[in-house]
């Protein structure tokens, strides 16, 4: 089981010692527990660390370049103080009220189980402190203690798969960021792009310009205090002659973040002050090293931490891997267990790495799971004399209550039709759609939350990813999907673009990043833009084409929501090419008069087929009477793109799992599947063929 342990100290002095509040529950969910008291007082501990950071910036071998020799007197006198500080903070950890604190939390979180123990406090001396020396950890070995953030909702999204990393390697005037270069080349499932000793405007441009999911720093950095001595601030050397801040790449960051970025390494000298900058810009982890490091550290850091988060352990379970591996440092370069800290957004998942599936060689995770599913039983499954709701509740034992549920804005007409029968004629079976506070609502959120507990079913446009079902595995259970009626998809790009139609090949093409430019398919000299909403379903079904391993193209841009993606396509900026296209679901984008949905064809020796009846509309004629979804191309599979839609359930026994099936039974009634039909869709039963 996953726990969050929070432990919010407010402002204080060691003099005084301040005030604390400790809250433990399951991630995704509510604390259980409160527990209020007082951090103890303790003035020497400020004094004994100040000493400790003196001595160990001292020493010669972890400020100057490797080739200096190194003053053994001082190396002693590092390690005295350092012994001095452990000892005062045994004694501290040792006094009642931190043990009151100890005990809570082991009384609640078990040996066996994953921890993230969040300490919350914008006290400097607090954050600077080694905590990892607190008997807590010996205690819990898969936890560990890391910094938080001001507690926001957060975007957490999985990493994609690959996994995309900018990787910025530094001003390196008397260090080897060719080693950082080296293990960065050898992680599995990674695509790394490498930015050597940049300018502002071009890390600016790959900020803006291209989604990733880790930032990557390696070269000189550094921390400085402001406003009084109660901030840190830091920044860093990206080439021999520029430096900067966050703040100095402020709406670049949090670009990248609306775009997925869920990871900054800082494997560089004095990086706390980074830290705080880096979250209030919206980035959910972060890494950095407390004081400055050594070379070899901070290479060994990265080696050992990248190992262990590639082969599928958590965010912070492998930086405690990698801290506590670089113990076998210390006899050259003392302390090196100290150095590394996260600070994380405690309202933000555990973050982990997409581990890859044993799945066929020739087939797509999408398409085989579209193939696969039709093949799933559930409890609850109508039978041809139960046609309406009220003969299904009739005949089956419904479970009451209330039952919350969300996910993809492509159930939207459904939610308007059939869920809100549902709650008419079944009034002790109460389905309430739910919305993240945060994020944006799609397949891929609803799923999350359903694997998090927050939802008892959700609404998918698209198959269960194998990233899904790792994090349901890893929650002890696993995770069905029930198809409920079919959905055709369609292209669109802008009126004025000279494309008569695309294949099937083509258009997989140009999502994969083969085709750049639409004069390699037959229209003009223009660059080809595909976007995509973030965590949307529609892609998927292109994706399915792909084969295994294989993830989308670089040059994709992703939006909030289809309205800015539909926008941006029928009403590109001043001095912007029309070049852009979008895939969507056919009742979302038919009638809308801006855009030009594409014809298509399975393959180049195939007929091309429109997704629309008879002539398509111009926008003026459009505007007076909207273009129509061909259902009959879509219902005797001439058009080649169409699609399932899933309730996706948990399958853990629980009485949410019976509730989202029994949910899905429904809309495989009679009635269920007309008011799907009326809501736009092609129904999964009582189709003419």
């Amino acid at each position: 089981m996953q726990k969050l342990v929070v432990f919010k100290i407010d402002q204080g002095s060691f003099e005084q010692g301040p005030p604390v509040t400790l809250q433990i529950g399951e991630e995704g969910k509510p604390p259980v527990v409160e527990v209020r008291g007082r951090v103890p007082p303790d003035a020497k501990i400020p004094d004994l660390y100040y000493e400790w950071q003196s001595k160990y910036k001292g020493d010669r071998k972890i400020t100057f370049a490797p080739s200096q020799t190194n003053n053994y007197s001082r190396e002693e006198e590092c390690k005295n103080a350092a012994s001095a500080l452990e000892k005062c903070l045994q004694e501290w950890f040792d006094q009642s009220p931190m043990q009151k604190l100890l005990n809570a939390v082991l009384k609640e979180v078990k040996k066996e189980d994953e921890a993230r123990i969040v300490l919350q406090t914008q006290n400097v001396q607090l954050q600077k402190l080694p905590w990892h020396l607190w008997d807590l950890l010996e205690s819990l070995p898969k936890a560990e203690i890391v910094l938080g953030s001001k507690y926001a909702p957060a975007p957490s999204r999985p990493l994609s798969n690959p996994v995309k990393i900018l990787a910025i390697l530094g001003d390196a005037k008397g260090i080897n960021v060719e080693e950082d270069k080296k293990a960065l080349s050898q992680i599995r499932g990674a695509s790394v792009t490498l930015l050597n000793q940049p300018k502002r405007q071009e890390l600016n441009e790959h900020l803006w310009n291209k989604p990733w999911d880790i930032l990557f720093f390696a070269g000189h950095s550094s921390s400085y205090l402001e406003n009084s001595g109660n901030t840190l601030q830091g920044v860093i050397q990206i080439n021999d002659r520029e430096s900067l801040s966050p703040d100095e790449l402020r709406y670049a960051l949090k670009e990248a973040v609306k775009n997925g970025l869920q990871l900054a390494i800082f494997n560089s000298c004095d990086g706390l002050g980074l830290l705080a900058k880096i979250a209030d810009v919206g980035i959910p982890n972060a890494i950095a090293m407390r004081e400055p490091v050594p070379d070899k550290v901070a290479q060994a850091f990265v080696r050992y931490f990248l190992t262990a988060f590639s082969q599928g352990k958590s965010l912070h379970q492998a930086v405690r891997i990698a801290r506590e591996k670089l113990q076998g440092m210390e006899t050259e370069s003392p302390c090196a267990s100290w150095l590394p800290v996260i600070c994380q957004n405690p309202a933000a998942g555990t973050l982990t790495w997409p581990q890859p599936q044993r799945l066929p060689v020739k087939i797509g995770a999408g398409l085989l799971a579209t193939l696969a599913v039709a093949s799933i039983a559930f409890s609850f499954k109508p039978t041809p004399e139960q046609k309406t709701f009220a003969e299904f509740a009739e005949r089956n034992k419904i479970p009451f209550g209330i039952w919350h549920y969300g996910g993809s804005t492509s159930w939207a007409s459904i939610r308007g039709t059939a869920d809100k029968k549902i709650q008419a004629e079944l009034p002790k079976f109460q389905i309430t759609y739910k919305q993240d506070p945060v994020e944006l609502p799609s397949s891929g959120n609803g799923i999350k939350m359903l694997i998090e507990g927050r939802l008892a079913f959700a609404q998918s446009s698209r198959p269960i990813t194998n990233y899904e079902v790792v994090l349901a595995n890893k929650r002890g259970f696993t995770l069905k999907q029930i198809p409920v009626a079919y959905d055709a998809v369609v292209a669109v790009v802008h009126p004025s673009l000279n494309v008569k139609g695309l294949t099937v090949e083509q258009l997989v093409g140009i999502y994969k990043g083969k085709y750049r430019n639409w004069r390699e398919l037959g229209g003009p000299d223009l660059t080809i833009k595909p976007y995509a909403t973030q965590g949307s379903g529609r892609p998927t079904i292109v994706k399915g084409y792909f084969l295994n391993g294989e993830d989308f193209g670089n040059n994709i841009r992703f939006f909030g929501t289809p309205s800015e993606a539909i926008n941006q396509i029928g009403n590109p900026k001043k001095n912007d090419e029309p070049g852009g296209i979008y895939i969507a679901s056919a009742r979302t984008l038919i009638g809308q008069c801006s855009v030009k949905p594409l014809v298509v064809a399975k393959d180049k020796n195939s007929k091309f087929v429109a997704p629309y009846e008879g002539k398509l509309m111009p926008e003026e004629a459009c505007l007076k009477q909207p273009n129509k979804i061909n259902r009959e191309a879509i219902k005797t599979n001439q058009y080649p793109l169409v699609r399932q839609i899933y309730v996706v359930v948990r399958q853990d026994g629980s009485i949410e799992t019976k509730a989202g099936e029994a949910y899905a039974s429904l809309l495989l009634t009679e009635e269920g599947q007309r008011l799907i039909q009326d809501a736009g869709f092609m129904p999964m039963r009582f189709i003419e063929k």
